[in-house]
């Protein structure tokens, strides 16, 4: 039955660090992953470019039940302190003109690698294709059974297996089960930054099609959250940044049975009195093209047609022969498009998990359980969940961080 000083329950980005860093203290440290190789998800990430963090680093690019717990995370654990830590091993980096930080190979296999050497270095042991199927806390050390009946043991043990995002790249919802064996709370898990299911008619001709626009959430007539960005239309709905980072509220507001939609500003750089005065303005000078041949230069071309036929407008109609009460319309849809929104798609498809382990159980200096002396929690397993732009991974890092120093600390061979 294998020894360690500190066994790391799960191979992604969070694990990887809180292993590197307890092994650079000293301890002996093993990682038990259950997919045939450590960092699947971390491949995927940022389109396979590794948005590793964001140097606008803020608590309010967070959610969870307790914000003061996250910012004494972040506080330990900032970017720079992170990019040194990067730097250490060997990564070079750049940083593009929303302050998100990239590896200067555009390649999150870079990442991997330089990690993966890092791993090696400090001779940490990996076993891969190792679900662990129980952990037990008896006489003072820990006892992970895997699938296959084999046995680990250790002084401290790390869980960091992530959330239910991406199944097919780990995160399958283990670690839940593993913490809620040894008597954690676990905050019902549910999707963020996720793809948003709308009901509309005119989803399939605009799938693929992007435009920069302005998202605004509402649950009944209350506003919930306004996102600016590149938006895509999908076959059911929409996704891109915008879509993303409000859908993790579709979730609160369907628990309150309330009726969700969102509003699309089509023209964000364009206030709605101008845009009146020159689309009329358009239409006397531009008499003679229809409808659809005025709009070519301010709509992308897949717009034209499900626009106008949301303001009740034909396609063909001449311009001199639009109305004042149609042109209001007009303006009222591309400032404020209105989708019924049915929902998001699964935990499956999305980024990162919001949900998680209740973080009122859980040290915010250390990551060590409040229940169980020795265990300590890193990454998504939390209920912590970040937006777009590079926040999740940093929480992998910082948690990884401060995880694998604190268990390196407490172990025997720290």
């Amino acid at each position: 039955m294998p020894h360690s000083d500190i066994l790391v329950i799960g191979g992604g980005a969070s694990g990887i660090m809180a292993a590197i860093t307890a092994a650079r203290h000293g301890a002996h440290v093993s990682i038990l992953e259950r997919m045939n190789r450590i960092g699947k998800k971390l491949l995927v990430t940022g389109n396979s470019r590794c948005n590793l963090t964001n140097l606008s680093l803020h608590p309010d690019h967070y959610h969870g039940a307790r914000k003061a717990f996250i910012e004494k995370i972040l506080k330990q654990c900032n970017v720079h302190s992170t990019l040194k830590l990067f730097q250490n091993l060997g990564l070079a980096w750049k940083v593009d003109n929303e302050n998100r930080v990239y590896p200067l190979s555009e390649q999150a296999s870079s990442v991997l690698d330089i990690l993966r050497f890092a791993l090696s270095h400090h001779h940490v042991d990996i076993y891969c294709s190792a679900k662990a199927d129980r952990l037990e806390y008896r006489n003072h050390q820990f006892i992970v059974t895997l699938k296959n009946h084999r046995q680990f043991t250790a002084d401290t043990t790390i869980l960091a297996a992530g959330g239910q995002a991406r199944k097919d790249l780990g995160s399958n919802g283990s670690g839940f089960e593993l913490a809620e064996c040894l008597g954690h709370h676990i905050i019902s898990p549910f999707p963020a930054l996720v793809k948003i299911r709308c009901d509309c008619p005119y989803l399939k001709s605009l799938k693929g099609t992007r435009t920069d626009a302005v998202l605004t959430l509402f649950s009944g007539n209350e506003k919930v959250d306004s996102v600016t960005g590149e938006l895509m239309f999908t076959e059911d709905g929409l996704s891109g940044i915008p879509a993303l980072e409000i859908s993790r509220h579709i979730h609160s507001v369907a628990q309150h049975k309330k009726e969700c939609r969102i509003q699309i500003d089509l023209l964000p750089a364009y206030p709605a009195d101008n845009l009146k005065t020159d689309l009329i303005m358009r239409y006397q000078m531009l008499g003679h093209m229809t409808a659809e041949q005025t709009l070519i230069t301010i709509l992308k071309k897949r717009l034209i047609i499900p626009v106008l036929k949301s303001a009740g407008i034909s396609h063909q109609i001449r311009g001199n022969q639009i109305s004042n009460d149609q042109v209001n319309q007009l303006v009222r849809v591309l400032k404020g498009w209105s989708f019924s929104v049915t929902g998001t798609r699964s935990l499956n498809e999305a980024q990162v998990t919001a949900g998680g382990v209740d973080t009122e159980e859980i040290d915010s200096e250390t990551l060590e359980s409040l229940l169980i002396p020795g265990l300590y929690f890193s990454g998504e397993i939390m209920d912590v969940d970040g937006d777009c732009g590079g926040y999740n991974l940093q929480w992998a890092w910082s948690t990884g961080y401060i995880a694998g120093k604190s268990a390196a600390e407490a172990s025997k061979g720290g």
